[in-house]
C-alpha cells in the first residue's frame, strides 16, 4: 500500500519488479521442490494462473479507475484482510 504514495511514478515500477523477483520466485521454487515429478508441470501452471487472472482484471479495473495511484491502491488493500489472518 505504501507504493500509492511514491511521488514517481518509476519508483512504483521499480518496487513492483522488486516485489516480483523476491516474492513469486521464492513460493515456485519452494512448491516445485516438495512436489512430485509427474506434477510439477500441473502445480507450476497453477501456480501461475492467480497471477495471470489478477493481470488481465488490470485492465478491466483501470477502465474504471482511471489513476494509477488509486488503482494502486485498491489492489493492494485486500492484502489487509489476509494479513489478518496470517
Amino acid at each position: 500500500m505504501g507504493m500509492s504514495f511514491l511521488p514517481i511514478f518509476s519508483m512504483v515500477l521499480t518496487f513492483r519488479a522488486l516485489m516480483g523477483v523476491l516474492t513469486n520466485s521464492t513460493m515456485y521454487l519452494l512448491a516445485m521442490e516438495v512436489c512430485e515429478i509427474k506434477n510439477r508441470s500441473l502445480v507450476g501452471t497453477l501456480l501461475g494462473l492467480p497471477w495471470a487472472l489478477g493481470t488481465m482484471a488490470y485492465g478491466g479495473l483501470g477502465y474504471f479507475i482511471r489513476d494509477w495511484r488509486w488503482i494502486n491502491l485498491s489492489i493492494s488493500t485486500p492484502f489487509l484482510l489476509i494479513f489478518v489472518f496470517i
